[in-house]
């Protein structure tokens, strides 16, 4: 392997590595929306931090479909159906 495409690799690796942890991390953000939404008051409050968590899901979902590595992937659905089966328990969750 030549120093160019070593680089590539470790370039495209690094990319996948950024692309989980953003969609960790962005599921962990709806998450907290979600348990945000499942206190609130106000009902508005409840609905936008719904919608947030709807559209976060559908972002996952639509992003995840690039992440290479099949552990990788499977952990990222996995956690995804988790917070879709919560969405669906909640007032007004899924749409």
């Amino acid at each position: 392997m030549t120093s160019e495409s070593r680089a590539l690799h470790e370039r495209h690796a690094l990319a996948q590595k950024t692309l989980v942890d953003f969609l960790q991390a962005d599921l962990d953000l709806c998450f907290t929306m979600l348990n945000t939404a499942q206190i609130a008051s106000d009902p508005e409050h409840h609905r936008s931090a719904l919608e947030k968590v709807r559209r976060g899901l559908c972002a996952v979902r639509r992003l995840g479909s690039g992440i290479e590595d099949p552990e990788s992937w499977k952990t990222v659905y996995e956690r995804a159906d988790e917070l879709e089966r919560a969405l669906e328990l909640t007032p007004d969750g899924i749409k």
